[in-house]
């Protein structure tokens, strides 16, 4: 899947996946690289809480095309990031979590990444918005 955001001064998604844009325009490519919906632990300073987590990983890549000297395209290289949703079993479990610094996502797969909370947690809910760091616990990066 391939989406797009840019400077609004033309930049487009061609059929065939390449990203064009005027000259000296960059150009932003996210590709979705896997995606993660069910069980997963927290590990919050060493103590493992239960969630349901709806996870994605994506890589950006910038361009900049349509060089008039040289007629070439040129593109830096992507970075890889992953983000999502995480549901406590409970409030209380979402206000530690929310509240710790060192936590650990570890997926069925037995995979584990660092993440942060970026939002979420607030009293009466046990939703937390995340954002790892790292390869992504889930899809076809391999760990190291």
């Amino acid at each position: 899947m391939l989406g797009q955001a840019g400077d609004g001064q033309g930049a487009a998604v061609l059929a065939a996946g390449r990203v064009r844009a005027r000259a000296y325009r960059p150009a932003v490519t996210v590709a979705v690289m896997g995606k993660y919906n069910g069980p997963a632990r927290v590990i919050a300073d060493g103590v493992p809480y239960e969630v349901s987590a709806q996870l994605v990983s994506f890589t950006e890549y910038k361009a900049l095309v349509s060089d008039p000297f040289g007629g070439q395209e040129h593109a830096c290289s992507g970075h890889t990031r992953w983000i999502g949703t995480l549901h406590t079993r409970t409030t209380a479990d979402a206000w530690t979590i929310r509240r710790t610094d060192d936590l650990i996502l570890r997926t069925e797969e037995d995979r584990e990444g660092p993440f942060t909370v970026t939002g979420g947690g607030r009293l009466g809910s046990s939703e937390l918005r995340i954002t790892g760091s790292g390869n992504p616990p889930f899809g076809d990066t391999p760990q190291p």
